[in-house]
């Protein structure tokens, strides 16, 4: 089935371009255009069905970081794709942490576009590693104590010191040596910390636990 591909930018001719470009992609196909998040909010609201938003940062009526928020609090498993020129780091977290499920620059290639909408379809996020390099930057584990899910699930001390070195981009077998235990035993964490953040893999890993509050971001 085909990726059903909504874009949100209020320069008609920039919809217009993207639309043509995405839509000679195998497999994908644009279903909704828009230009305001007013817009796509209201045609959300009546049922469209979309698997990505791509959406523009700086509008008119709401902006790209406002119709964020709304599609997470009503849609909140819908992948959004930010669209913009912006290179501000600040910004970029900032997005991330309201659940932004990826980031592109509107100078990307055709074959990045793709990609993203590939990644972002199969694991629900997609982060080129500029932007995978400015999350880590920005990352701070919060105090490593258990942190409890629900029924049944919390978040081990162990657990939360693996992802803090995670966050530093340690690899399994350096975390082993660090803290003195087998590369098998960090995988089993890291396995654990997948299944119960629902993450497919690392990079996913970190932006979900941003959003459960497991990390937080230190002002750039």
């Amino acid at each position: 089935m085909n990726a059903r591909i909504s874009i949100t930018d209020d320069h008609a001719l920039f919809v217009d371009g993207l639309s043509a470009i995405l839509n000679r992609m195998d497999e994908v196909e644009v279903v909704f255009t828009s230009t305001s998040g007013t817009e796509l909010i209201q045609a959300l609201n009546e049922g469209i069905e979309v698997d990505v938003v791509f959406l523009d940062l700086e509008m008119p009526e709401i902006d790209g970081l406002e119709t964020l928020k709304l599609i997470r609090k009503q849609f909140p498993d819908l992948p959004v794709l930010i669209l913009s020129m912006h290179h501000d780091e600040s910004i970029i977290l900032h997005l991330i942490q309201n659940g932004a499920s990826g980031y592109l620059l509107k100078n990307s290639s055709v074959s990045e576009l793709n990609r993203a909408i590939s990644e972002v379809v199969k694991t629900g996020i997609y982060f080129d590693d500029f932007v995978v390099n400015i999350v880590y930057k920005g990352l701070n584990v919060k105090q490593r104590k258990p942190i409890h899910l629900g029924k049944d699930q919390s978040f081990t001390s162990r657990e939360l010191t693996i992802l803090e070195l995670l966050c530093k981009e340690l690899t399994a077998a350096e975390i082993a040596e660090k803290l003195f235990v087998s590369q098998r035993t960090v995988e089993g964490h890291k396995r654990s910390l997948m299944e119960k953040t629902k993450s497919k893999n690392t990079a996913g890993l970190i932006v979900n636990a941003l959003k459960l509050g497991l990390i937080q971001l230190d002002e750039i």
